[in-house]
């Protein structure tokens, strides 16, 4: 890259990759800084990291992270501890570090101005599957080139891939439209303090007077508009096609579904849904489900002539659905019209009152858990009005049944902790819990998850992921007092160290605040206490919370390397 185009951001969807790039330029002997800069460089690090110890920076790598530094290449991640992170937003900011190595979450609310951005690869993998980048997605990630008063452009790179088309990178350049989604949703917590403070009726008002309403019923608008474009083509469709029989098909008749298929039997299943079993013109099986309503008869054989027997004539079998040939065309579209129908009329009930349906949902499962009766918070409910996060509901009801009771500092933080982590993998190591008062504490709270998951099966919910142990030995041993350099392996790097100890320190700072519960309140502010030292001291506020955002990122890496991130 030429010195015009300094400096730079690459955004690479990978943690590993972002820092085998950084190593890699640095022995390749690029040195992007003179002898004044890096010392400055060094001194803002050295002033940012001086909370962590001499063990802490050997098992970070800091030396080596320094010397690559001081030459102004540096990686930028969430496997990164802050102090670090801070160190290379700084010095960046500064004009100082030249190029930096980056996952997509650098795009997101961090100051760090480039002249130029390089995009590996506009594939990215979240979780599932490789999808391309939004518009909006690219437009944040090429939003950080121009520094405002300093360059008169930027300078936006994406590097060519053989998985992305020419004509695929130009739309995206190209798109000016960047829809604003909503993604509100009422939550436990938030219906909790909407009983404590409002009325259903007004409770209903705001959450109908919310943007994300409004979205939905512009949609909606919008969805009624193409169900009535559908609705008149499968009018038009089903008067050129009106020669079907006007009965229930039966055993013996013809259906299209994209060829002619004889039907060979039906049967009726709950809710009073046809199922038919059907055979091409080679004889081969085809199931057509809810096909009374998405098929009509096309033709049947003549008065005599037996299904099985034509069946297995093969000759007879190809000739006989070969004569119904130039149904194809429009007896598929008319079918594909109506399956397409039907998509767009249950999208519609579902979208219709979206808010109020979720809240009526939700409030059920309050109730059906004991913390509301009627529009009422119970005083287990009163607990879930200070309790945040995906599992709140999960934690509210173990504090309701006193399950942290006797636990000392240590054990509390470990079993907060499986409320609090999520791995990043599948493949994570079989997780240890301390025996005794913990183990069976982590064993009741998986049973109530398991029965709150129930309860938002039966409301129509997505249901509450149960606890994971996964970093009980981390939080526990922390607490104990057990060095960094002791607790950091392949399963839990430094990044992903530093702040789940934020979020088990969060909930215990939230816990310390409830009245409510007893003794246990002193006992996790004693354990906030005690994650806050070493490497978590840096970010660690008296709360027990963070001092600044340092917000993880999703699994992802590029189509062409592996998953590891």
């Amino acid at each position: 890259m030429s010195d015009d185009l300094l400096p730079a951001i690459v955004f690479i969807f990978s943690r590993a990759r972002c820092d085998e790039a950084a190593e890699r330029l640095y022995v390749d002997g690029f040195r992007l800084t003179d002898s004044t800069t890096a010392d400055e460089i060094e001194r803002i690090a050295q002033r940012s990291c001086a909370a962590l110890s001499d063990a802490e920076r050997a098992t970070l790598g800091y030396d080596g992270w320094l010397i690559r530094l001081r030459a102004g290449i540096a990686a930028h991640h969430a496997g990164m501890v802050p102090a670090m992170k801070e160190a290379v937003e700084e010095t960046f900011a500064a004009g100082l570090t030249q190029i930096v190595f980056a996952t997509e979450t650098l795009a997101l609310g961090i100051n760090m101005p480039a002249r130029s951005v390089v995009v590996e690869n506009l594939s990215k993998y979240n979780g599932d599957t490789h999808e391309l980048l939004t518009p909006g997605q690219y437009a944040q990630l090429s939003g950080r080139a121009g520094r405002r008063g300093m360059d008169d452009k930027g300078v936006s790179i994406v590097a060519w891939s053989p998985f992305v088309k020419a004509q695929e990178v130009g739309d995206l350049v190209a798109t000016t439209d960047y829809p604003l989604k909503s993604a509100f949703v009422p939550t436990y917590n938030m219906v909790a303090n909407l009983i404590d403070r409002h009325d259903r009726a007004e409770t209903e008002r705001l959450l109908g007077s919310s943007f994300a309403q409004f979205q939905a019923d512009r949609d909606a608008v919008s969805l009624n508009r193409k169900i009535d474009r559908v609705r008149l083509e499968v009018e038009r469709l089903d008067t050129q096609h009106a020669d079907t029989l006007d009965r229930p098909v039966r055993p013996g008749d013809v259906v299209i579904d994209s060829e002619p298929l004889l039907v060979m039997a039906t049967s009726t299943r709950k809710g009073g849904r046809v199922v038919l079993r059907a055979i091409d013109r080679f004889g081969r099986d085809r199931s057509l489900d809810g096909a009374a309503r998405s098929f009509g008869a096309v033709g049947q054989l003549d008065d005599g002539r037996d299904v099985r027997a034509v069946a297995a004539d093969r000759d007879a079998l190809e000739a006989f659905l070969d004569s119904f040939a130039s149904l194809e065309g429009t007896a598929a579209e008319l079918a594909k019209a109506r399956r397409r129908l039907s998509r767009l009329q249950v999208h519609a009930t579902k979208r219709d009152g979206a808010l109020v349906a979720q809240l009526n949902r939700v409030h059920q499962v309050l109730c059906t858990r004991g913390f509301a009766d009627g529009w009422e918070l119970t005083e287990r409910g009163q607990l879930l009005k200070g309790l945040h996060g995906d599992r709140a509901i999960v934690l509210a009801a173990a504090l309701g049944e006193h399950l942290f009771d006797g636990l000392n500092a240590a054990e509390l933080a470990g079993v907060v902790s499986t409320l609090t982590y999520y791995p990043r993998s599948d493949d994570t190591a079989a997780a240890w819990v301390a025996e005794g008062a913990a183990a069976e504490a982590f064993g009741s709270i998986s049973t109530i998850a398991r029965s709150i998951a129930e309860a938002e099966a039966e409301a129509g919910l997505d249901q509450t992921t149960g606890p994971d142990a996964g970093f009980f030995a981390y939080t526990h041993g922390w607490v104990l007092g057990m060095g960094f350099e002791d607790l950091i392996d392949d399963q839990i790097g430094p990044g992903e160290f530093v702040r789940n100890i934020r979020q088990v320190g969060d909930v215990l700072s939230q816990i310390g605040r409830s009245a409510a519960v007893g003794d246990v309140a002193s006992v996790a502010v004693d354990a906030a206490e005690a994650l806050r030292r070493g490497v978590a001291a840096a970010t660690l506020t008296e709360s027990g919370a963070l001092s600044d955002d340092d917000s993880d990122e999703p699994a992802a890496t590029s189509i062409a390397t592996s998953r590891e991130s």
